[in-house]
């Protein structure tokens, strides 16, 4: 008679099951030390339903994020036809208009995203966040990330370091006005997240577009007529990771897929402004025990 194979679960195991699933929430809310963070990858990857586990918990905190939140409810993104519908962005309630500080200038904002993005932590736990097993999540260009601006002198800014350029302005004629030409920018720098990035060169944004992400904060995205904006920009939009960040996560083993587009945002005048979007897709190398 053969014995049963699977075998009653001890003291000591409902323990180390615990503890592990209090790492797991942990490693959702992107807590983990980084000693935490190797020990709890290298149980994950000895035990054969560790991955499993590991994505049941992201979607778990997902689900109850999606619906506690009004917003999110509100936007849930439609992953049977397109991860991205335009269609979302209908509703009249979530656009409004507002007058700038500048006499005349009409201001685009919007109270809801696509979806709510995660709040920005210290630099290096995107990794935690991202480490979904085959789990889509979308980033909006600006939104937790370092956003480039361009600036007539490295005084105005602080010097930090730079990984994604800025969309770069179309080169304009020299004026008539005694042959003045606009300022070329010469140096790079990064604006904070808050205060999204204006530029240098004499044109000014058409508007602004206010994005409000998790815990209410809200993010303003300048929005310019795309006469203004070079077409290689859009052709090449910035990555939302980083190559090198890429490059970590493929050491690791894991596969990153990019879906890069521009998603349209109707507004309530009936025009559109083009919000680059990239989703991305951390999956994992074959026989980590997921499917």
């Amino acid at each position: 008679m053969n014995a049963d194979p699977q075998r009653e679960s001890t003291p000591d195991d409902r323990r180390s099951q615990a503890a592990r699933q209090v790492l797991l929430d942990r490693l959702v809310e992107g807590d983990l030390l980084r000693d935490e963070y190797c020990r709890l990858l290298a149980q994950l990857e000895a035990e054969p339903s560790g991955w499993r586990e590991c994505a049941l918990a992201f979607l778990e905190s997902q689900a109850w994020r999606e619906d506690c939140s009004p917003a999110a409810s509100a936007a849930s993104v439609k992953e049977e036809s397109s991860w991205l519908d335009p269609a979302l962005f209908d509703a009249p309630s979530a656009l409004e208009s507002k007058t700038s500080d500048t006499p005349g200038t009409k201001v685009p904002t919007a109270s809801g995203a696509d979806r709510p993005q995660p709040a920005a932590r210290e630099p290096g736990a995107w990794l935690i966040n991202t480490m979904v097993v085959a789990a889509s999540v979308l980033l909006a260009f600006g939104l937790g990330v370092s956003v480039t601006r361009l600036s007539t002198s490295p005084a105005d800014n602080p010097q930090v370091a730079v990984e994604r350029p800025a969309p770069r302005l179309r080169d304009r004629p020299a004026s008539n006005d005694g042959g003045r030409q606009d300022p070329a920018p010469t140096a790079v720098t990064a604006a904070p997240v808050q205060s999204m990035p204006r530029y240098a060169d004499g044109t000014k944004p058409r508007g602004d577009l206010t994005l409000v992400v998790d815990g209410g904060q809200q993010v303003n995205l300048p929005v310019y007529d795309l006469k203004d904006i070079d077409q290689q920009w859009l052709r090449e939009p910035p990555r939302a990771i980083a190559e090198e960040d890429q490059q970590i996560l493929e050491r690791f083993g894991y596969r990153v897929l990019r879906d890069q587009r521009l998603t349209p945002v109707r507004l309530p005048d009936g025009s559109y402004v083009l919000v680059p979007v990239e989703g991305v897709q951390i999956v994992p190398a074959a026989g980590n025990g997921f499917q």
